[in-house]
């Protein structure tokens, strides 16, 4: 278990804070020295640009980078990172880690495009039964790709497809489907506030309507007040229950917006409110002083662990622009016991 020991200020502002945590960007405090990967059982700091990072990207030329936006973790407890380029691409990018989280090399799927945000992973038996990995499309389709085991930069093949009216996030659990549907458009306009659980041959059995308040926007310029509802970012299901996932980019410094609120609700499978597991920015910061140094936080997603009876959530804390650090740091998976209540 790796931790650090770092001073802690009180009585600190949000602009005192900022230039405290840049500083020690810009400083590369010997706390940096660490392996690149750093796990224990409450969570695992992971390189923001995996090896190949470069080499990929350089394949790419209309791309600027590549960026988490969804991830999995399959009963062996390898951890399922979704990457999409920006701009975007017609190929997305999954990179695996293994149990004790050593990476373990990437894989394509051909799931991009424009409109695709890529906000949903999982792995489920395709409509033939063969064990896949599943992504979301720009045309409303869940798409199905062969779950290899060895990742070695080879496009996976697509086995299967099926129309759900997807808009962007989805989940699965046993022979379920939580799917956020798409009413009419593709407009970043709409609220997401309607999700369709399905049954394992993709009929709808509810609909479940939720508040703006627990969907938000996809976009912080979407409506004129989209700040002002906090933004999910990913949708996990378990049973009778779903989680929520919540956080746009937060840049330190800047103002603490509503929308920029991370981590994850969790709702019953009727909508309603069980557990509230979101905060500000600060109190997110304060609550890990382990993670410094940080300069942003954005939640990517949810995924809850039936057989591990945990909660976890990717959060992306550096940005590229810092170059020296990215390489060995910059995405954070928490891990949190799950308590009924």
């Amino acid at each position: 278990m790796n931790t650090f020991s770092l001073f802690k200020l009180p009585n600190l502002t949000a602009g005192l804070r900022a230039c405290l945590a840049i500083i020690s960007i810009a400083a590369l405090n010997p706390v940096m020295s660490y392996a690149s990967n750093t796990h224990n059982e409450h969570y695992d700091k992971l390189p923001l640009q995996f090896d190949g990072y470069q080499t990929l990207i350089q394949q790419y030329p209309k791309a600027k980078y590549i960026y988490p936006s969804s991830f999995t973790i399959s009963k062996s407890n390898d951890l399922y990172i979704q990457y999409i380029f920006e701009p975007k691409q017609k190929t997305n990018v999954v990179v695996k880690y293994d149990k004790d989280r050593k990476f373990s090399g990437y894989a394509l799927i051909s799931n991009g495009g424009r409109g695709v945000g890529g906000e949903g992973l999982v792995i489920a038996k395709s409509p033939s039964g063969v064990e896949s990995l599943v992504a979301g499309s720009n045309q409303g389709k869940i798409q199905f790709y062969d779950l290899e085991r060895n990742f070695e930069g080879q496009q996976l093949h697509k086995n299967s497809e099926v129309n759900v009216g997807l808009f962007n996030e989805f989940a699965h659990y046993k022979d379920k489907w939580l799917v956020e549907a798409n009413d009419g458009n593709m407009s970043i306009q709409n609220p997401r506030n309607k999700l369709v659980l399905l049954d394992e041959k993709f009929n709808v059995i509810k609909e479940i309507e939720q508040p703006l308040e627990y969907s938000g926007f996809i976009t912080d310029f979407a409506t004129h007040d989209a700040k002002q509802y906090n933004k999910r970012q990913g949708l996990s299901l378990g049973e009778n229950f779903f989680i929520s996932g919540y956080g746009a980019y937060y840049q330190l410094g800047k103002p603490q917006t509503l929308n920029t609120y991370p981590g994850y609700r969790v709702f019953d499978i009727n909508g309603k409110l069980i557990q509230d597991n979101v905060s500000s920015p600060s109190d997110f910061f304060d609550k890990k002083p382990w993670l410094k140094p940080y300069s942003r936080i954005e939640n990517e997603g949810v995924f809850f662990d039936p057989d591990r009876n945990l909660i976890s959530a990717i959060y992306i804390y550096l940005d590229r622009k810092y170059p020296e650090l990215v390489p060995k740091e910059g995405v954070l998976i928490t891990y949190d016991t799950y308590i009924s209540r």
